[in-house]
């Protein structure tokens, strides 16, 4: 049984499971799923990330184990929380993303990126990319414990986008060639608001 339709079979099952629950007068709260992912796709994991956040919804927990992954990755799912194992090289978890493009695009509401390393650029001997862009208008985005580096952008806000609730917490964008990047008509327009950041470097 493959990780995609066992993950629907459980949703299904915990639809039916609120559906009943509301005939009998009681209602439960949504409920959200913890979904893995580590390098080998072993013990009911995903082996790619891309394909743990394709399967998730609203609210769900991807725990990624420690190791490299050679993939870029969109962030399209409302609530999402991507929980890695650190941003250390050699024990936490990297994402290594050679090549022009995004290291990862969030474009999706209150996502949550923790403990986790994106690598891009003159890290992996080319010259081009971003670490983090921000492809759409979003609400509430957490960064917890994230090192982006030899990105050309390592955090890039594009034209006229707007981030409303945003918050930086031990958090590093050195070895980029520019640690943050805003557009000039999306910073003119106020790019962040209800901004918080606590040991970030830059």
């Amino acid at each position: 049984m493959n990780n995609l339709f066992r993950i629907n079979c459980l949703r299904l099952f915990l639809a039916l499971a609120l559906s009943l629950s509301m005939v009998a007068g009681t209602i439960q709260p949504a409920y959200a799923l913890d979904l893995c992912v580590n390098p080998g796709g072993t013990d009911g994991c995903f082996a790619s990330i891309q394909s743990a956040i394709d399967a998730a919804a609203d609210g769900d927990v991807i725990t990624v184990a420690a190791g490299t992954y050679n993939e870029a990755l969109t962030v399209a799912v409302p609530g999402l929380t991507l929980q890695g194992a650190g941003d250390d090289v050699g024990s936490g978890t990297v994402i290594s993303v050679p090549g022009v493009g995004s290291g990862i695009i969030v474009t999706a509401s209150d996502v949550t990126l923790r403990d986790i390393r994106v690598e891009k650029g003159d890290a992996l001997g080319d010259n081009d990319g971003r670490g983090i862009t921000i492809g759409a208008n979003l609400n509430n985005l957490i960064l917890n414990g994230v090192t982006v580096t030899g990105a050309t952008n390592g955090f890039r806000v594009g034209s006229g986008q707007h981030i409303d609730g945003l918050h930086v917490l031990n958090s590093h964008f050195d070895g980029n060639s520019i640690g943050w990047y805003v557009s000039e008509e999306t910073a003119s327009s106020g790019v962040f608001t209800k901004c918080q950041r606590y040991k970030l470097d830059i």
